[in-house]
């Protein structure tokens, strides 16, 4: 879950939430918590872009009687590129508002380089596609992430 909310035409500030549990019927089972402060500047003078800030903590739960919590601290920059339409072929701004991110982030104390691209689809959300890669020795490999955001009105 994530709240954000703009200050003004440059600058906005959130929070997010993020569950996960691993429900596998097998060890090693457990549950995650991640909390997020959210900050966001777009310059008036670049409207294309918008660097994002974000810092917060990682909670694992390893569950059973024995497992105990362990808390990692979390952060991450990025730089999000939303070209106008002019910028693009046709093809792809007939298919929605498209941004693309590069991000730098630290997390379970490992770093790692994401990009991506987002497709916006006016007011029903978003459509993402992006790559991580572990960073300074750490020894996962690079994922795919595919995702869809969809907007929450509460009247």
């Amino acid at each position: 879950m994530k709240w954000a909310h703009a200050l003004d035409e440059e600058v906005a500030l959130g929070l997010s939430y993020e569950l996960g549990i691993d429900a596998r019927p097998f060890p090693p089972e457990y549950a995650l918590s991640s909390f997020n402060g959210l900050f966001t500047w777009k310059p008036a003078s670049w409207r294309e872009y918008a660097v994002h800030l974000n810092a917060g903590t990682d909670i694992v739960d390893q569950g059973g009687n024995d497992g105990g919590s362990e808390d990692y601290s979390r952060w991450g920059v990025a730089l999000e590129w939303t070209p106008q339409a002019g910028r693009l072929p046709e093809m792809m701004t007939g298919m929605g508002q498209w941004s693309f991110v590069g991000e730098r982030y630290r997390r379970f104390e490992a770093d790692y380089l994401r990009l991506g691209f987002r497709i916006g689809v006016g007011r029903n959300g978003n459509f993402d596609v992006s790559r991580e890669q572990g960073l300074n020795g750490t020894d996962e490999g690079g994922r795919w992430f595919f995702g869809v955001t969809m907007p929450l009105e509460i009247r």
